[in-house]
């Protein structure tokens, strides 16, 4: 990335100010100004969302520098972006940001999240998000995981990973942190400020 997010960014030293907030005490009510809110003209709601640009940018904040005590903001960033699938909003690019920053902090009470980011959603989600952080401590971890859970989602999830991923092989968790953060999330930073207008071509 050839500017920074700081450069890039709109107002973004209230949206670092929102991301510590959050991360000191996290309240959704800190968050109700960039929540999904859709676009309603004569009493009718369109299939838009009015704080999709706002959000955007908190999230992009937050990318800038993530720890820990970061994933309640994270989890929620992708709930709430997972609603705009539904509105049909590519949401392939922030899925996989998000997911990855979820798996680099991640216990296992993460392990349906991360596997729901790549298997959840459409066919964009499913290419972006890489295996390797749907599969959180690893394969067989996960499918042990899931198994144990004795839920029908978790079996389901289970079932897609096992018919997806056979005997792929994937890189070690600490070796795919550094490619992720070396090689992936700057790119997909960029792409997104973009995708928002909020770098310039």
């Amino acid at each position: 990335m050839i500017l920074t997010l700081k450069d890039c960014v709109e107002d973004y030293p209230k949206w670092r100010e929102m991301v510590l907030r959050c991360r000191a005490h996290f309240d959704e009510q800190i968050l109700a100004d960039v929540a999904v809110l859709p676009i309603q003209e004569n009493g009718e709601t369109q299939i838009f969302d009015k704080h999709n640009r706002e959000r955007i940018q908190l999230f992009l904040a937050l990318s800038d520098d993530f720890c820990a005590e970061d994933k309640p903001l994270i989890r929620w960033l992708l709930r709430e972006n997972g609603k705009c699938f539904e509105f049909g909003f590519d949401i392939s690019k922030e899925t996989a940001m998000a997911a990855f920053m979820l798996y680099k902090h991640m216990d296992w009470d993460d392990t349906l999240v991360l596997a729901a980011c790549k298997f959840a959603y459409g066919s964009n989600e499913l290419y972006m998000v890489d295996t390797e952080i749907a599969l959180g401590f690893g394969l067989q971890e996960t499918l042990d995981y899931l198994t144990q859970q004795n839920e029908p989602l978790c079996t389901a999830m289970a079932q897609e990973i096992r018919h997806y991923c056979g005997n792929m092989r994937l890189k070690p968790r600490a070796q795919f942190i550094d490619y992720f953060e070396q090689r992936r999330l700057g790119y997909l930073q960029e792409e997104l400020a973009r995708d928002y207008g909020l770098i310039d071509d």
